[in-house]
């Protein structure tokens, strides 16, 4: 769901901040679309889960 919008307000290559980054969907998506992304978060609980899912996705790629 998250993708159509990335790919229509963005290009390859563009940054995308997220400034409540949450679990990480938008950097993922960001990642994964060919975009760099910038989240930001105060809550290590969810820091720490937000770089687990980005980091598996940077070793998939």
């Amino acid at each position: 769901m998250l993708a159509p919008l990335i790919r229509a307000l963005s290009n390859p290559g563009d940054l995308l901040l997220d400034p409540f980054l949450g679990s990480g969907t938008t950097a993922v998506v960001a990642r994964q679309l060919g975009r760099a992304y910038l989240g930001i978060k105060r809550d290590p609980r969810y820091l720490a889960m937000a770089e687990r899912r980005i980091t598996s996705i940077r070793e998939r790629t």
